[in-house]
């Protein structure tokens, strides 16, 4: 599975080549993420064609009058001319399967097929069949950080069910209208492809990464047999992480190189 994040922000470029070059020895092999310094048209039009889905952060009404969202329309019309119709048609098909509002965070498909004025176009020549829609937000508004993985999260679960798919193009949730630091959004957003994929030996180990990660105080739990099945996957270094004080305690989510001290599961899948 390939994994583009395509943006030409210069900094966020950096920061997202960042993270991936740190999550990356922890990775199977056949878990790809790259970075492309392009538009969106750009590349799509230069790479071969495969089955791609185009993630898009949408909003909850499914207007994508700006940003990625138009990058993606664009895309998708076979007809410039014919863009506010391709809009009209995916907001229709969007909001009559959600009774008239996308929950911020979830996840949904929309299939190109059965999207009227998109069959000629050069998304769909090069491949582009899906976009998995995750609106980040209501409204363009600032959000909570931690919703660019919460969002990231949720489209990788809806790939999970798409196994024809071979490539995905990601936006960067929340950089723009949401207000994420670059650098917070690129290891947000890497970081749960990174605990999605990475090996783990029960669903709850990745649980227990997840909390790490993003320093989700499991103490709170309460339940001493809850906070046990827990602790078991932690290292003395990881449970430290949540009772740190003073400027250690202000990184977040946790740098990467500690949270995979913290576990006590995780292996290098570098050769």
């Amino acid at each position: 599975m390939k994994f583009y994040f395509v943006n030409t922000t210069p900094i966020l470029v950096k920061c997202l080549e960042d993270a991936i070059a740190e999550v990356a020895p922890y990775l199977p092999n056949q878990i790809k993420m790259s970075v492309v310094n392009r538009p969106l048209r750009d590349f799509v039009t230069s790479k071969n064609p495969e089955n791609t889905a185009i993630v898009t952060p949408a909003n909850s009404f499914s207007f994508m009058g700006g940003g990625f969202d138009k990058a993606v329309l664009s895309l998708i019309a076979e007809d410039h001319r014919k863009e506010r119709d391709v809009e009209t048609a995916i907001q229709n098909y969007s909001l009559l399967q959600n009774h008239g509002f996308l929950i911020p965070g979830s996840a949904h498909l929309v299939r190109l097929s059965e999207i009227p004025h998109t069959s000629g176009s050069i998304a769909v020549d090069k491949g582009v069949l899906t976009l998995i829609q995750v609106p980040t937000m209501e409204v363009p508004a600032p959000i909570l950080h931690e919703k660019a993985f919460y969002s990231t999260w949720a489209a990788l679960t809806f790939l999970a069910s798409l196994p024809d798919i071979e490539a995905a193009v990601f936006p960067a949730f929340g950089a723009g209208f949401g207000g994420i630091p670059p650098g917070t959004c690129a290891r947000l957003m890497v970081g749960a492809l990174a605990l999605w994929y990475m090996p783990a030996p029960s669903p709850l180990a990745r649980s227990a990464g997840v909390l790490l990660y993003l320093r989700k105080d499991y103490r709170k739990l309460g339940k001493p047999s809850d906070l046990a099945a827990i602790e078991q996957f932690y290292t003395e270094h990881g449970k430290s992480s949540f009772t740190q004080t003073g400027k250690e305690a202000q990184h977040w989510p946790l740098p990467w190189h500690r949270m995979v001290k913290g576990l006590n599961w995780v292996q290098n899948q570098s050769p």
